[in-house]
């Protein structure tokens, strides 16, 4: 009776010990998390600008669908913008707090090659944001994330007028055409 506790215990703690090896290591990066790992985008050296399409044209703002993400330091600030857009009849997805590395900018707006004029249209709100592609994202969704560098003053428009959303639809400059942007298998 006393050996068969000794290996079940003996069993159960050596267990417990490899977990906390193992979850000290995915805490502490030294080996990546497996799971959940499509929050921790982040823009490359290598990342590409799309262009808009010859004549388009913002879109229509009950037909936009965004996630709002907070990258910077300022707490509630993804769902302040959340329900700024939403009063604007923007749909609003999701609101939370980047999980990935620090955004070193103002506000980046991450577009999937089908919605790229969305993101366009959404500089109306944002007139210091940057359109990144990002090839994990399909659809219409796009991603807004407020970054360490935000400024409500400079960096958000609540109610834009139709000025802003011409401006907002002027390709960025260094933009690469949608059809020239490599696809991931590529």
């Amino acid at each position: 009776m006393h050996q068969r506790q000794t290996v079940v215990f003996g069993s159960i703690g050596t267990a417990m010990l490899v977990l906390l090896v193992l979850c000290t290591m995915f805490w502490l990066n030294i080996i990546p998390f497996p799971f959940n790992r499509d929050f921790t985008r982040t823009p490359k050296d290598t990342a590409y600008i799309p262009c808009l399409t010859d004549g388009a044209a913002a879109m229509d703002r009950k037909t936009i669908s965004v996630r709002v993400y907070n990258a910077g330091e300022t707490e509630g600030l993804a769902s302040r913008v959340g329900e700024a857009l939403t009063k604007a009849t923007v749909t609003v997805s999701a609101t939370a707090n980047w999980a990935g590395k620090p955004i070193d900018s103002s506000v980046i707006l991450f577009t999937s090659k089908e919605s790229v004029a969305s993101a366009y249209t959404l500089r109306a709100f944002f007139p210091r944001s940057s359109v990144v592609y990002d090839p994990t994202l399909t659809g219409s969704q796009v991603d807004v994330v407020l970054g360490n560098k935000w400024n409500e003053a400079a960096d958000f428009a609540a109610t834009p007028d139709n000025g802003a959303f011409a401006r907002a639809m002027k390709n960025l400059d260094n933009c690469t055409p949608i059809a020239d942007i490599p696809t991931p298998d590529a």
